[in-house]
């Protein structure tokens, strides 16, 4: 990752939308697969913070100083009714964790680091019931992000802007 990071990135990032996610398996408890659950972590959870970690220095020199990480109020344990979807909820729940951290050790840099939930969004992940076009998503927090300041850093809000309890 660092490499990719210092080949791409040769100047100044503002902002850096982190949009990983797989579902993982949606399983019974007793029927979780612990590889998948693993994998599952290993995109939506550590993928973010290794991309972060990577695009530091380019961060550093930009004059915004925003990361974005696209979650799901899936990951939110006051939300959490339905049970289930363990390897998608609790990778979500750990990038959540990570960023509130992350806020914290970058505030003094300046930085506005935020978690984003897009919403139910039309895409494959979403499925056929989803209510939201992806450009909508998108536009909304793109909003979000554009309106931030340093007193937003280490909160959640969803592509309205609406913070959503953890």
């Amino acid at each position: 990752m660092r490499a990719f990071a210092t080949n791409v990135c040769t100047g100044p990032v503002d902002v850096l939308i982190n949009n990983a996610g797989v579902s993982g398996l949606w399983c019974a408890l007793g029927d979780v697969d612990y590889a998948d659950m693993a994998r599952t972590f290993t995109i939506n959870a550590l993928g973010p913070l290794r991309v972060t970690s990577a695009m530091l220095p380019g961060l550093r020199q930009g004059a915004l100083r925003r990361v974005a990480h696209v979650t799901s109020r899936m990951g939110s344990l006051a939300a959490n009714t339905d049970g289930g979807a363990y390897a998608y909820r609790m990778s979500k729940a750990a990038l959540n964790m990570a960023v509130r951290s992350m806020s914290t050790d970058l505030r003094p840099e300046g930085f506005v680091t935020v978690l984003l939930h897009p919403g139910w969004v039309q895409t494959d992940m979403g499925g056929p019931d989803a209510t939201l076009p992806a450009p909508d998503s998108v536009r909304g927090m793109l909003r979000v992000i554009d309106g931030l300041n340093p007193e937003h850093s280490g909160r959640f809000f969803d592509y309205q802007g609406t913070e959503v309890p953890w």
